[in-house]
């Protein structure tokens, strides 16, 4: 027998059904606000990065004269892409989470909007989600760096 992990083995039962219904729904309304604002902190967290990233472009370009401080700049640029790419990956790792949670509050709900608009989506095979195009922004940047490294060392 498997012990499959469910959010309702979680329910606690001391509650009128009629109760459960308005908990069910209010529990259902914090969880999803919560999951926006972790997608608003992602956003405004890949925005301050990438200002960050842009803004040590601007001034590597003032020191391409001190080759010492340009290979710097550049290694600190090369770094901060590849944190900004971890960082992205474990946002989009527990969005995923949180909406398997979600999904799983719509099996009790009387309209699965989230499940219906996931079943939408991978139907459009055009489809690139967003943490994707971000990370993919971030490896562009690091090899923007790169250059700038292998072009301020060989000279």
């Amino acid at each position: 027998m498997t012990n499959k992990t469910s959010l309702y083995n979680h329910i606690n039962d001391n509650s009128s059904d009629e109760m459960k219904v308005e908990q069910l729904t209010d529990q259902y309304k914090l969880y999803v606000e919560s999951t926006q604002k972790i997608s608003d902190n992602r956003i405004s967290t890949v925005n301050f990065m990438l200002v960050l990233l842009s803004s040590l472009i601007v001034i590597i370009t003032a020191f391409l004269d001190d080759k010492t401080t340009a290979l710097a700049l550049c290694l600190i640029g090369i770094v901060i892409c590849i944190y900004s790419t971890i960082m992205v990956w474990q946002f989009e790792k527990l969005n995923s989470l949180k909406f398997a949670v979600i999904n799983e509050l719509e099996q009790k709900m009387p309209l699965r909007l989230y499940c219906y608009e996931w079943e939408l989506m991978a139907k459009e095979r055009k489809y690139i989600g967003l943490a994707k195009m971000e990370i993919g922004l971030f490896i562009f940047i690091g090899l923007v760096f790169a250059i700038i490294f292998l072009k301020v060392l060989s000279t």
